[in-house]
């Protein structure tokens, strides 16, 4: 059963879509920057079209991309999806040296697409 006493305050994050490489994934940023008037930025794994939509450089976790959700408390969140009954790709859930959380997948993908968690500043 979930925690009544936690408020999820779940905002979306952003939106992943995989590319099949590193040339496609520029190629749609660019797109999406000229389209919109958003800037480009240019990651390791991921290029941004926007603040919005990553790029992926090569296909990351979710057969078509990935969908973010951030949130003030990663520990209540956790908590409060767990006793709902989500499950989660448990070798996402770790904390840094920092005692900080990367990104935290859940299970199952939802229509292609799989859902991370991410702690808001």
């Amino acid at each position: 059963m979930a925690d009544m006493t936690f408020t999820p305050d779940f905002k979306l994050y952003h939106v992943g879509v995989n590319a099949a490489d590193e040339a496609q994934a520029m190629e749609a940023a660019k797109l999406l920057a000229a389209i919109f008037d958003f800037q480009v930025r240019d990651t390791d794994i991921s290029v941004y079209g926007g603040e919005y939509v990553e790029i992926m450089k090569g296909c990351g976790r979710g057969s078509r991309g990935h969908i973010a959700f951030s949130t003030l408390d990663m520990d209540g969140a956790i908590a409060w999806l767990r006793g709902k009954g989500i499950a989660f790709h448990e070798e996402t859930v770790v904390k840094n040296q920092q005692g900080k959380y990367g990104a935290v997948y859940i299970r199952p993908e939802i229509c292609g697409f799989t859902v991370h968690l991410v702690e808001r500043p």
